[in-house]
């Protein structure tokens, strides 16, 4: 009778613990990783940075979403300085309908940039993959935009 009921208590602390496993496994996929890669129906656009270049040489407007020491350290020419912290803040008088280009140190800033403005209703944004470590165009340091 002891041995029947050792191995009761026995499965049962087994098949709580698995259960308790597979409940586990099943939260932690659940959780959005900080910078995952843009679905393909995101409404905005991922670009190379060759194809960013061409786009300055529109006259797209560049909007740089890393951190002030960032910036001043190195940023490309006539980008404006817009870290994402208080980019949702700051676009309210912005034109919906011009086109935006976002550009941060790797690309998981500007995904993040990138998203929240096609949230908030713009129509034309950018994403330069691969940030400023991806970027070969010219570069200059200081915060003159």
């Amino acid at each position: 009778m002891k041995k029947y009921l050792l191995l009761t208590v026995l499965a049962l602390l087994l098949t709580l613990s698995l259960s308790s496993c597979a409940q586990q496994n099943q939260d932690i996929s659940d959780v959005p990783t900080e910078r995952a890669p843009a679905p393909a129906n995101t409404g905005y656009t991922n670009i190379s940075s060759d194809d960013a270049l061409k786009k300055m040489d529109e006259g797209i407007r560049l909007i740089d979403v890393r951190t002030s020491l960032e910036y001043k350290q190195s940023h490309i020419p006539g980008a404006e300085l817009f870290p994402l912290d208080g980019l949702t803040d700051l676009v309210a008088d912005w034109n919906k309908n011009e086109p935006l280009m976002i550009i941060c140190l790797s690309g998981g800033r500007s995904t993040e940039a990138a998203n929240r403005l096609v949230g908030l209703g713009f129509q034309e944004i950018f994403n330069v993959e691969g940030g400023m470590s991806a970027f070969r165009g010219e570069t200059k340091t200081g915060m003159e935009p």
